[in-house]
């Protein structure tokens, strides 16, 4: 859970109040949904000892770029000071705060077949094929980003180095596929926990 000396500082960078904040979730309940006098908004809080600020430059930086080839995302908004990612702290520990226009419409409803069915599929799948045409083309604006490679994600890192039967099954299994061709066709960014 964020701490409130975060949530209060970083709200305030973005024109809203602590108590206009209500937790919708996140991977660490770490995002809020608020509304300024002129914009719904989503507030997401990143910890500095749970996330890297290269890493959030970057999907700040892809995100950008989506929007501007045409893609249909929420773009990060600018804070009072006019950032993008804004730093607060609560004594040595440092949060990294971004605000993002709240999306329109509504989550998908599961169980409705009128919603729940192929043409969805199809339209979510053209999507991601759109998403993935425009990274071959994607070049970072600020050179420093460079994006983990899909296999040093702590997703992959973290668990299997406790077991090593799966380690060893998994750096065979890596070994394979990185004798693959990584060219701009077959291999680029990837989105591994697309959901509804």
């Amino acid at each position: 859970m964020i701490n409130r000396r975060h949530l209060r500082k970083g709200a305030s960078l973005f024109g809203v109040n602590e108590s206009d904040l209500k937790l919708i979730g996140g991977f660490s309940n770490n995002v809020f949904a608020a509304n300024s006098d002129k914009v719904s908004l989503i507030i997401k809080y990143y910890p500095s000892s749970m996330y890297k600020r290269d890493s959030i430059a970057s999907e700040l930086d892809w995100i950008i770029y989506l929007s501007e080839s045409g893609m249909n995302v929420t773009v990060p908004i600018a804070s009072i000071n006019n950032k993008l990612m804004e730093v607060v702290f609560n004594k040595d520990e440092a949060c990294y705060v971004v605000g993002f226009e709240k999306a329109k419409g509504e989550f998908v409803n599961v169980s409705n077949h009128k919603e729940w069915n192929a043409s969805l599929f199809y339209t979510w799948g053209k999507t991601l094929g759109n998403i993935h045409r425009l990274s071959k083309f994607y070049q970072p604006k600020d050179p420093n980003i460079i994006r983990k490679a899909w296999d040093k994600d702590t997703l992959f890192t973290d668990v299997i180095h406790n077991n090593e039967l799966i380690k060893q099954k998994w750096e065979n299994f890596i070994c394979k596929l990185n004798k693959l061709p990584k060219n701009t066709n077959g291999y680029g960014m990837i989105h591994h926990d697309l959901h509804p």
